[in-house]
């Protein structure tokens, strides 16, 4: 079954970029998070009956004790987007981690636009599928709220490796009330943080979202090369070449002459640098430059990386 034009198109531009941000290991077999187009809208959202299952999120990793996520950031990554509205009572806040409920939760391309559906070939749009977020799937709120006819929206994006699952905005409740995300907790690694634990909740914009910019330590096999990323440019370290453990995140700011070990890497995301960040083909659309944001966003930025003798 095809995709409507209008996402198919959008989520193929950023299918490389997430891709060039994971590991070697699983970058094969993952197709981004793709953001969607980011504007404002007066539309009323649109509330639709789900018809069928949409694409899979990654698994929910065995249980564990979570650590509690950092206090959101007050300033907002995106300034192109719809500024958040201040005066409402928010749902929800920046970089907190929320789950879908129901069965789908519709996934629009603006806040209060209508939702992304497949396309079945019917000339009629409304009566294909909706394109959304699973029950239970892990999100990352990154923008919002955004009110749009008295409802609020947020901007999110899966939390860990998904499957054709894309970044875009979606409705806090039906219009009849029936909510349709709810806060969870994340599914964050406690120290030691190894790469062990991080293969086992597959964590991509949940990244940022569990330790913010704190000075964390992550230990596994490393490997370096002098590449530099081919899809996302504007902070100085996306020059240096690239390292990479077995499961995201990718390592920068190291020597890419760093020879193949076991390291103990100590560095940060949310680098402030990451602001900054475009796709390297240029800012021709929002979705572009969110998508190179959110790669650098999670991009594990190094500041030491030393052996480690078992």
């Amino acid at each position: 079954m095809g995709l409507d034009r209008r996402p198919a198109a959008v989520m193929a531009v950023l299918v490389a970029l997430m891709l060039a941000g994971c590991s070697n290991a699983t970058s094969s077999a993952v197709i981004a998070s793709p953001a969607m187009i980011v504007t404002t809208a007066t539309a009323s959202p649109v509330a639709e009956p789900a018809r069928s299952p949409v694409q899979s999120q990654a698994p929910q990793p065995p249980s564990q004790p979570p650590s509690p996520s950092p206090a959101p950031m007050t300033a907002s990554w995106y300034p192109w987007l719809p500024p958040i509205d201040t005066t409402v009572d928010a749902a929800f806040q920046i970089d907190e981690f929320v789950a879908a409920r129901g069965q789908v939760v519709p996934i629009s391309g603006m806040p209060g636009g209508p939702p992304f559906r497949f396309d079945t070939g019917d000339p009629d749009p409304a009566t294909h599928p909706l394109m959304g977020f699973t029950a239970g799937g892990l999100l990352v709120v990154l923008h919002g709220p955004i009110v749009v006819d008295d409802m609020q929206w947020y901007l999110l994006a899966p939390a860990q490796i998904a499957i054709d699952v894309p970044t875009g905005w979606s409705p806090v409740s039906t219009p009849e009330g029936d909510p349709y995300l709810e806060s969870r907790e994340g599914v964050c690694p406690a120290d030691p943080i190894t790469t062990g634990l991080l293969s086992t909740v597959m964590l991509t914009d949940g990244l940022p979202a569990c330790f913010g910019n704190a000075e964390i330590t992550i230990t596994g096999d490393l490997r370096c090369d002098a590449e530099s990323n081919s899809f996302v440019t504007g902070a100085t370290w996306l020059d240096g070449g690239i390292c990479r453990f077995e499961t995201p995140p990718s390592v920068y700011g190291l020597s890419s002459a760093l020879a193949p070990n076991r390291y103990a890497v100590t560095g940060h995301f949310l680098d402030e640098q990451a602001r900054e960040c475009r796709a390297l083909d240029g800012d021709a659309s929002p979705e572009g430059r969110l998508g190179a944001v959110l790669q650098c966003r999670r991009a594990f930025v190094a500041t030491s990386a030393e052996p480690v003798v078992d």
